[in-house]
């Protein structure tokens, strides 16, 4: 720990047995973050929104809150100003999700929960929205409608809902 402060501009927290990097180097790698994510959406090409998750679903809800203003916030607010709109937005969603399921569905990643996090940050209507044979995690979905949510087979570690659920033959709710 002692040779990584000295590369890093660490601060210690509480007792000093806790650390954490500098805020201005945590607001950078955030806006980096968000830059190379609206990109992705936008060319429609995805690494760090597989990579990476944008909202830890099982964290408390002033986490959640702060992770929905660092990250998703801005995220929305600059695909509002690239794609012009809530539909662009969804239609380049979908376009995201039909060319993953084809591609790689079974592929570990957090892509489907950030984009199901996403919607919900945009309260977009999830009915007729298919998941299903997806790796679906870090996804929030406490208070959310999921009327025809298609999720057959979709692995949904880690992601949390309103309820808990049993077996739908059709694979959808």
């Amino acid at each position: 720990m002692n040779s990584l402060r000295h590369k890093l501009p660490l601060e210690s927290v509480g007792n000093q047995q806790h650390f954490t990097l500098h805020p201005v180097l945590l607001e950078y790698i955030n806006a980096r973050l968000v830059k190379g994510i609206r990109h992705e959406i936008v060319t429609g090409k995805v690494e760090y929104l597989n990579r990476y998750y944008l909202l830890k679903a099982q964290s408390p809800d002033y986490i959640k809150d702060s992770q929905s203003f660092l990250l998703l916030k801005p995220i929305v607010d600059r695909l509002h100003e690239d794609l012009h709109g809530i539909r662009q937005i969804e239609q380049q969603f979908k376009l995201i999700i039909s060319d993953w399921q084809e591609r790689c569905s079974r592929r570990p990643g957090y892509l489907a929960g950030n984009i199901l996090n996403l919607l919900c940050y945009l309260n977009i209507d999830l009915s007729g929205y298919d998941f299903s044979n997806m790796m679906v995690w870090q996804a929030d979905l406490q208070g959310q409608v999921l009327h025809q949510l298609h999720l057959a087979y979709a692995d949904l570690s880690n992601s949390i809902f309103t309820k808990a659920f049993g077996g739908y033959p059709c694979g959808c709710f």
